[in-house]
């Protein structure tokens, strides 16, 4: 239920938990979630509470003092990334980021200051597109002047 391309929720899956099977792991609001399943889909979040998912979202904890969780998050949804992700991964119509090449990625970490600034500037972007897309239903036709 995570968007492709965006890291955006499209809905909140509610179970009671004698209905959580034992194929699923938890995560909580300090975590990354990656979806390994059909990686060019790029579906990354940031939770925003504790819950449950599927196998096939992979939980990633940054250490808070060397890496911000929405600078991995972004490194995750980045180009460079869903390349390697792509080029890696194996199975038919279901493929698969395997997980020893998940691991194995380098990537850039600049320092904390970096990372925080950088974060703020994404939030801002975010938070516009996210304007846009509310607004995106508005008829164009009566703010343009004939």
């Amino acid at each position: 239920m995570i968007e492709s391309n965006t890291g955006w929720l499209i809905e909140k899956v509610m179970a009671k938990p004698d209905e959580i099977g034992n194929s699923t792991s938890t995560f909580d609001n300090t975590m990354v979630l990656y979806s390994k399943l059909r990686p060019y889909l790029n579906k990354v979040i940031v939770p925003e509470s504790y819950g449950y998912a599927t196998t096939e979202l992979v939980g990633m904890k940054p250490d808070e003092e060397i890496l911000d969780k929405y600078f991995l998050f972004n490194l995750l949804r980045g180009d460079d990334f869903l390349r390697y992700a792509n080029g890696l991964s194996a199975g038919g119509q279901m493929p698969r980021m395997p997980m020893k090449e998940l691991r194995n990625f380098e990537c850039i970490l600049p320092p904390m200051d970096m990372q925080k600034r950088f974060v703020e500037i994404y939030r801002q972007s975010d938070k516009s597109k996210f304007a846009v897309k509310n607004n995106s239903n508005l008829n164009l036709s009566r703010c343009l002047v004939s």
